[in-house]
């Protein structure tokens, strides 16, 4: 089985909710990963870019996962994200993560120093020797869009070629469709996935093996269908109404607009919260997001649902 077909599914990318201390909240955090997987997704990206991984330290990164694996809920079905700059503490969290039986971990590069093809060959491959574990499965994460570090194609194929047992596919969050339906050519054994919600469709019509989505959290219904129908008219209309939330959302911090989303959905405030940088949007923003959206029918499909 190629790898491609070995991690096909959605898979979301759960929120964190933090409390007024600004620290994870993990009776809620477990709850509403439970709830994702419930509505029937296929697993989980926890603690990516959507989960404010980067904001968490890796004792806390640690923990949360930890409080998966405790609480019962499936590590197979966790595609973890273990991004760090130092690869000392990339290489603690992925070893962890691969000990409580994940079934991949999910990695950006050390992006502060702007590595060529050369520098992001030497980061992969000391991550897959120091932790020198044969279960380990790793993703590359890849969003040089906001991150300023670009994968070449011949760098990819060369760690896939060097580690075509550990370094497994690929999560594209760049949003070019085109580009990333390229790389569903290029690496057709390789798992690649849509790691932006724009490129859902494109991904699966590429041949692509599934989603990790931020608006999973909020949509993750419209996911599924649009995972099952891709083929069909209804896929469109999935994706489309994917793309009408995101023209509405724009406006706003991306990772601020999903939060006041859930927030309004499950009428709990505390989903308002994150760790500066990031902060909540204000009353008037949220009053503007939620008039958008009720304009596009967003809440009145969700109640209907």
């Amino acid at each position: 089985m190629s790898h491609r077909a070995r991690y096909a599914g959605v898979y979301v990318a759960p929120l964190t909710p933090t409390d007024a201390e600004r620290r994870p909240d993990i009776g809620r955090y477990v709850a509403h990963c439970r709830w994702l997987l419930a509505q029937g997704c296929h697993g989980l990206m926890p603690l990516g870019s959507t989960g404010e991984g980067h904001s968490f330290t890796p004792d806390e990164r640690i923990a949360l996962m930890d409080a998966l694996a405790e609480h019962g809920l499936p590590m197979d079905r966790m595609l973890i994200g273990t991004s760090a700059l130092a690869y000392p503490d990339a290489v603690r969290m992925i070893a962890h993560a691969t000990k409580l039986g994940a079934r991949a971990v999910a990695v950006q590069p050390a992006f502060y120093y702007k590595a060529g093809d050369e520098g992001l060959y030497a980061y992969f491959k000391l991550l897959v020797d120091q932790v020198a574990d044969s279960r380990m499965r790793l993703i590359i994460y890849d969003w040089e869009n906001n991150l300023g570090v670009k994968f070449s194609r011949a760098v990819l194929e060369r760690l896939f070629a060097d580690f075509p047992d550990i370094i497994v596919g690929i999560k594209d969050s760049n949003g070019d469709r085109a580009k990333i339906a390229e790389r569903c050519q290029w690496f057709p054994d390789q798992a690649v996935f849509s790691g932006a919600d724009a490129t859902a469709l494109a991904v699966l019509r590429a041949g692509g093996t599934g989603i990790m989505s931020a608006y999973g959290n909020i949509m993750c219904d419209t996911l599924l269908r649009l995972y099952r129908e891709w083929q069909s008219e209804e896929g469109e209309r999935c994706q489309a109404a994917i793309d009408a939330y995101v023209q509405v959302a724009r406006q706003f911090a991306p990772f601020g607009a999903i939060k006041a989303t859930m927030a309004k959905l499950s009428g709990d405030p505390i989903w308002l919260n994150g760790r500066p940088p990031l902060v909540p949007l204000s009353e008037a923003q949220r009053q503007t997001l939620h008039a958008g959206l009720d304009g596009i029918g967003f809440f009145g499909r969700k109640a209907a649902e």
